[in-house]
């Protein structure tokens, strides 16, 4: 085929025999409540497949012991320090991580009085639950240390967040967020 799903010659086969062989174990495991081994495994599957394929050997779903190991870990040799460099480098440890923790604190800090100001600004009572901006503060920085920050949608998605309002107020409280840690982080932005 034109689009690259054609695979391989054989492929077919290969994963007919793969679910034959996968639906056999689960067969077997139910049938003798343990984990099959290989010789049990192989027995238990070609004596099946004789018994409900006309011609199971023609047909390609018959096993031996070998073809249920078909990849192996092949040993690299050790790698030579004075030929790779890179090897010899370590990573040091990220000293500035405890300083982050605390300014995200902060900003979290932050992020509570401006949702309160909010709460005792609002004259009405809402007909929704508000977004508040400790939530989406939480919900972005819980990775940084790994250096992941969810998008919009992941943070809709982890606080449950479904309405089209919501989700423009997510927006909104996302950038207020970003612009107190901007404010936080303002001598890093100048350092560099």
């Amino acid at each position: 085929m034109l689009n690259g799903t054609a695979g391989v010659p054989g492929d077919t086969a290969r994963d007919r025999r793969g679910r034959a062989l996968a639906k056999s174990r689960q067969l077997f495991e139910l049938e003798h409540q343990h984990s099959p081994t290989d010789p049990e495994l192989v027995q238990f599957h070609n004596a099946r497949m004789r018994a409900t394929r006309k011609d199971a050997s023609r047909q390609s779903v018959l096993v031996t012991e070998k073809s249920l190991r078909t990849l192996k870990a092949v040993p690299l040799p050790e790698a030579d320090t004075a030929v790779e460099p890179r090897l010899i480098t370590q990573d040091e440890p990220d000293i500035t991580l405890h300083e982050r923790r605390q300014r995200l604190a902060a900003v979290i800090t932050q992020c509570e009085q401006q949702d309160e100001e909010r709460r005792q600004s609002r004259r009405r009572t809402p007909t929704r639950e508000p977004v508040l901006m400790t939530d989406v503060a939480h919900a972005y920085f819980a990775h940084h240390a790994e250096g992941h920050f969810p998008t919009r949608g992941e943070i809709a998605e982890q606080l449950g967040i479904t309405g089209s309002a919501a989700r423009r107020e997510l927006g909104a409280r996302l950038n207020d967020v970003l612009g107190v840690t901007r404010e936080a982080f303002a001598d890093y932005r100048d350092a560099s």
